[in-house]
């Protein structure tokens, strides 16, 4: 039982005790329920005030009845008041408070990313998350987990089982644009994958994956894309023996941002903005927006949703159509007034 729950149940014994000290006192001496509340207090706080009630001194029932609520109620105030300090001490009300917190701080996002398990791919996640600026809430079963985690970078997150559908509500799945799915076993992947789909038809859902083979039944049950670490570790050694300069090129925009000695906006990535159909851009020529002079950063490609294939190095006079993904490789402060332009 933890710290909370005692609490709760020594409070709750408190006033039980106090319901039949006050009940008994009425029923024995038929006196008035305020008059029984402060005898049923003075003999529980053994404050030594003596018999305040009327015909108490000559009834036998009312002596016995009150050395019964002594006994009984002493040893609840012993261990109320253990309880009670252990609560405290142990910071037991800190964490509550933080909990709630941290509750409402979740129940107000949208448009931000669920983690599903954070072991030891999941951390990386967290960090790059937290690098980049988005908003994002990790659930994960296990306490020592997150608790490795929030030693690298500060996030919301929820102890709970992400398989479970009520927790996954509480983690706003169904205002989520992201889900991110790495937990321990393909079997659990699969029935989350399944669930999260179920529960928000537009999320986009990436999910690790163990097994090559258990990458179609992945996207059948709703992901969007599946990653399996074997296979990119094995292309990983390949590039790194072939492509070194590529690899090391890459590797430094995709470095932690814990080991890079400057400012989280100066931390350089490869970005896709998405031109959604209330955008100005939607329908635009690509020129026409400015995106060099006011951001300063050339367009690498656009990904069209009637191509099968991006336009790498757009002209200005590429037009723009709703849905359509520009691909740039930028700070993260021009990254957010890229978003402006396109958005505005």
């Amino acid at each position: 039982m933890d710290i909370q729950r005692k609490f709760m149940t020594a409070l709750l014994a408190i006033l039980v005790v106090v319901g039949i000290g006050v009940s008994g006192y009425q029923l024995i001496l038929n006196v008035k329920w305020l008059d029984a509340l402060y005898m049923t207090v003075i003999t529980l706080s053994t404050v030594g005030f003596g018999e305040t009630l009327a015909g108490l001194d000559h009834s036998s029932t009312g002596r016995i009845f009150t050395m019964f609520l002594i006994l009984m109620g002493t040893g609840t105030l012993v261990y109320f008041a253990s309880v009670t300090t252990a609560f405290f001490i142990e910071g037991e009300l800190t964490n509550i408070l933080r909990r709630r917190k941290m509750d409402k701080e979740i129940a107000k996002l949208g448009s931000h990313t669920v983690v599903c398990g954070i072991g030891n791919t999941g951390v990386h996640v967290a960090a790059e998350l937290t690098a980049i600026g988005e908003k994002f809430v990790v659930i994960d079963q296990s306490q020592p987990h997150l608790d490795h985690a929030l030693e690298r970078c500060a996030f919301l997150y929820i102890t709970g089982d992400a398989s479970d559908e009520t927790t996954l509500q509480k983690a706003g799945i169904t205002s989520a644009r992201g889900i991110i799915i790495s937990l321990g076993s393909d079997k659990d992947n699969l029935f989350v994958t399944f669930t999260a789909r179920q529960l928000n038809p537009d999320a986009r859902i990436v999910t690790r994956g163990f097994e090559p083979a258990i990458r179609d039944r992945l996207l059948r049950a709703g992901a969007n894309a599946v990653v399996i670490p074997n296979q990119i570790g094995g292309m990983r050694l390949i590039s790194e023996l072939i492509r070194p300069h590529v690899v090391g090129f890459l590797d430094r925009m995709l470095r932690p941002a814990q080991t890079v000695a400057v400012a989280n906006d100066s931390i350089w990535r490869i970005e896709e903005i998405e031109i959604t159909a209330n955008s100005r851009a939607a329908g635009s020529a690509l020129g026409e927006l400015g995106i060099e002079k006011h951001v300063g950063i050339p367009i690498l490609a656009v990904m069209f949703p009637s191509r099968e294939e991006p336009v790498y190095y757009p002209k200005p006079d590429t037009r723009l159509e709703a849905g359509s993904r520009l691909v740039v490789m930028a700070e993260k402060a021009q990254v957010a007034r890229l978003r402006e332009i396109v958005s505005a």
